[in-house]
């Protein structure tokens, strides 16, 4: 994986397409995440997995105001992953005539 920094850059970037401008501050989704990340950098620290990383980010994103993504590791047979953000939204009713 990246650096914490260019990990960092990477999802806050991402989270912000998703965000709300009027509340989402990118330099503060920065400090928080890249905070979340470096925390696995310090002495003694076994490397993280991939999937602890993106925890890590999910964990600090959800504590970000305007924010509207959760990012999704899905693990690959072959040792690799892949990454998905999933927006979340306001919730809307269901009405009969949007399936007809």
């Amino acid at each position: 994986m990246k650096s914490a920094v260019q990990t960092a850059i990477v999802f806050v970037h991402r989270a912000s397409e998703f965000a709300d401008p009027a509340t989402f501050d990118i330099s503060e989704a920065f400090r928080v995440v890249y905070g979340a990340l470096r925390a696995f950098e310090g002495p003694g620290m076994p490397a993280p997995s991939p999937r602890d990383m993106f925890e890590a980010v999910n964990l600090a994103l959800s504590s970000l105001p305007g924010n509207r993504v959760a990012m999704r590791f899905v693990g690959l047979a072959d040792g690799g992953y892949l990454t998905e953000c999933v927006e979340y939204g306001e919730p809307r009713s269901v009405d009969a005539r949007d399936n007809a």
